[in-house]
């Protein structure tokens, strides 16, 4: 092959697994916020709207997982 060709899918690859790590990144951060939105709802405050908006919060959270996936 030609060296230019060889160098051009040897950058694509790294630029594929950097993107790749990213998204995962990405992933587990937004995986961690559900877990601590789960536990903010678990936890009974009294408020009728603070229970709404703690359960608004998570499932926008859900969604930016879907959205990332």
């Amino acid at each position: 092959m030609h060296n230019d060709i060889i160098d051009h899918i040897a950058r694509d690859s790294g630029y594929n697994k950097g993107y790749e790590a990213g998204i995962k990144r990405a992933w587990d951060l937004v995986g961690e916020l559900v877990e601590y939105y789960r536990k903010e709802n678990d936890t009974d405050t009294g408020y009728v709207h603070s229970n709404h908006e703690n359960e608004g919060r998570y499932q926008a959270a859900l969604y930016a997982q879907m959205v990332i996936k």
